[in-house]
């Protein structure tokens, strides 16, 4: 069973960098055109079994370094079977790196946009986040040696050494200034921020409920009998202690990819996603559970029976609570502050607000099914309440209608505040909010529907109609009786959404517009404007007319273009625009515009046509910027052959 299972846990690890190599091939090249199937397939095999010789090699290294720790420690060595099986894995594994490294070295000598290549980002970040994770492990493991004094474990320090030369070499080769492309993007740095993020959460909960639970204890005597008055601080700190390692670690992890790294890259929809849905609304969650949480233990103590269990007895939770609520207030706190500041109402702002009321309406709605199901259907059904479950029921409802409620209602009214606007009611967020809420209430009626008809069509036909039958109609009635109404709610505002669409509501067009030369200025954050300037000059023929110390602007190829390059840290980064381009005046220059790409250094990407007589060229500039070159016909000019739809631009 064990040999199994190893068995499939290396098929996983080979199948997961193949399956995320596979997703960006596809999603970097936008479609087929101009791709080389055959080239693809080399580049995943050579990829992939480099990255299967690097954790080979990595195993077999931290066997032995395992072995050699254990011996250290004065414990006997393992099996022969064991070492040998550690040795065939380090030496095989490690000369096929070396051979297979030093190949795809020269490779990069004779061509340096191989740096460029999906293939080659992708295995850098996958290899990354993999070593990111062993080393995590590995780290709370090895810690929790000398903090929480467990016992020594001589895999944990072995594993954490390799995988930190791994994490560490890969991090350097994505950040060589011979790449054209950087490989290391926004999204890889905010996957690593939210496994710091995420764990440094709940390894903060963990640690400050300990001290919380202390300095319970130690005011309301008489919850323990063991003890007398204050709980011995040692023995606090030994329960803190093991939540030490994992507070460091996940810390660590969380300063470098996120404050040392991410939060410097610019504001972009990635980043801003990553705040919003997982910063902001995943404090604001953990808040609002945490204060429901200590509003119904105060109600149910207030109104609900205990049956002679004391207050020390009953709030005894009251501490991982209220570390719950400091860390999600926190986490809400600052990622508030990571927003972009704005001075009218952007998309972002309003995604905020959506959020937050869905928050509260999922509260909300809980807590009208816990009215409906637990009081009033309990009552009407069955003909009698149940007594201690009403009451907490009600207590319930009472906190999940006055928390959740009153975040909704925030939210709301900040959204119907601007409900004049043309540009809220047609708002991405806005559609997206009321989309789901409508889907997903529409979805409970359904299936609510479903449950209640097949109790209702079963009990005719068993002619069985008994008192617990009906009653047990009451979750779906509940459930259609707390979700309808919001779904019919929100029906109204969808339906302004549809007349929008159809132009009913549209504003009227303006009667005049800014007269400019039109699209003419592109700033690019370059990682050395003096390399920019000669590959643009070399290939485009543009001209300096200004410099200072970090930036140079440029005229041309057009009459009134203006290119501008600034040195900044975020280069190559585009932040959501796909590429730009230049438009050839003849189909005949494609061929001369890839010599000329290729004699100044330029990546060549695809090449191709997007119809017949319509060439089209994309390359890579020196910090990976994807740039377009391309023939397309203008308005009035004789079309090329064939038939289709113009596709200036695309790709």
């Amino acid at each position: 069973m064990g040999v199994a299972i190893a068995v499939l846990g290396g098929l996983v690890q080979i199948a997961i960098p193949i399956a995320v190599i596979v997703f960006f091939v596809r999603r970097r090249r936008g479609g087929n055109a101009g791709m080389d199937l055959g080239l693809v397939v080399r580049r995943l095999f050579e990829y992939g079994f480099l990255y299967v010789l690097l954790w080979i090699t990595g195993v077999g290294v931290a066997g032995l370094l395992s072995e050699l720790f254990e011996v250290l420690e004065g414990a006997a060595a393992d099996e022969t079977g064991e070492v040998a099986l550690w040795w065939t894995f380090t030496l095989v594994g490690g000369a096929g790196l070396a051979v297979h490294s030093l190949l795809l070295r020269r490779r990069f000598i004779r061509g340096p946009d191989e740096t460029a290549l999906t293939f080659w980002w992708a295995y850098l970040s996958v290899v990354d986040l993999t070593a990111l994770g062993a080393g995590i492990v590995s780290s709370v493991l090895t810690l929790s040696w000398p903090i929480a004094g467990h016992t020594f474990n001589a895999g944990a320090p072995a594993v954490l050494i390799v995988a930190a030369t791994a994490w560490a070499v890969h991090w350097r080769l994505a950040g060589r200034p011979v790449a054209v492309r950087p490989a290391r993007n926004q999204a890889h740095l905010l996957v690593g921020s939210l496994v710091g993020m995420v764990g440094l959460g709940v390894s903060f909960v963990l640690a400050l409920s300990q001290l919380l639970g202390w300095f319970y204890d130690g005011v309301t005597p008489g919850l323990r009998p063991d003890v007398d008055g204050w709980v011995p601080l040692d023995t606090t700190f030994d329960e803190v202690a093991d939540a030490l390692p994992s507070l460091i670690t996940f810390g660590l992890v969380w300063w470098w990819y996120w404050w040392r790294n991410a939060r410097s890259t610019g504001h972009s929809a990635q980043r801003h996603t990553y705040v919003l849905v997982v910063g902001v609304l995943g404090g604001l969650a953990a808040a609002v559970a945490a204060a429901s949480g200590f509003f119904f233990l105060l109600l149910s103590w207030l109104f609900v029976d205990q049956h002679g269990m004391s207050a020390t007895e009953h709030f005894e939770p009251l501490p991982e609570m209220v570390a719950l609520f400091l860390a999600g207030t926190a986490l809400w706190a600052y990622h508030r502050r990571e927003l972009p500041p704005v001075r009218v109402r952007t998309e972002v702002e309003r995604s905020y607000d959506y959020l937050s009321a869905w928050v509260g309406l999922v509260a909300s709605t809980v807590g009208l099914y816990v009215l409906l199901e637990g009081v009033v259907l309990s009552r009407v059904l069955s003909g009698s309440g149940s007594g201690g479950g009403e009451a907490d029921a009600l207590v319930l409802l009472l906190v999940l209608l006055s928390v959740g409620g009153t975040v909704w209602w925030r939210a709301w009214s900040r959204t119907s505040s601007h409900a004049e606007d043309q540009s809220e009611l047609a708002s991405p967020a806005r559609r997206i909010y009321l989309f789901v809420v409508f889907g997903s209430t529409a979805l409970a009626v359904l299936v609510g529907l479903l449950f209640l008809v097949f109790n209702v069509v079963y009990g005719l036909l068993e002619r069985d109609l008994s008192a617990d039958r009906v009653a047990d109609m009451g979750v779906p009635l509940a459930v259609i009786g707390s979700t309808v109404g919001v779904a019919v709610y929100h029906s109204r505002f969808l339906r302004q959404i549809r007349a929008l669409r159809v132009g009913e509501q549209l504003p009227q067009p303006r009667t005049g517009i800014i007269e400019t030369y039109g699209l003419s200025h592109i700033s690019l954050s370059v990682n050395d404007p003096e390399v920019s300037l000669v590959f643009y000059t070399a290939l485009f023929g543009v001209r300096e007319y200004f410099r200072d110390e970090n930036h140079i602007q440029a005229l041309g190829p057009g009459e009134h273009d203006v290119l501008a390059f600034e040195r900044r840290h975020d280069h190559g980064l585009s932040g959501g625009i796909h590429h730009f381009g230049f438009r050839l005046t003849s189909p005949d220059d494609i061929e001369s515009a890839i010599e000329k790409a290729k004699a100044v250094g330029a990546t060549i990407l695809r090449h191709g046509e997007h119809r017949p007589g319509e060439p089209y060229l994309y390359i890579a500039d020196p910090d990976g910027y994807e740039i377009e070159i391309w023939y397309e016909p203008h308005p009035g000019e004789e079309p090329p052959l064939g038939n289709g739809n113009p596709t200036m631009g695309s790709g």
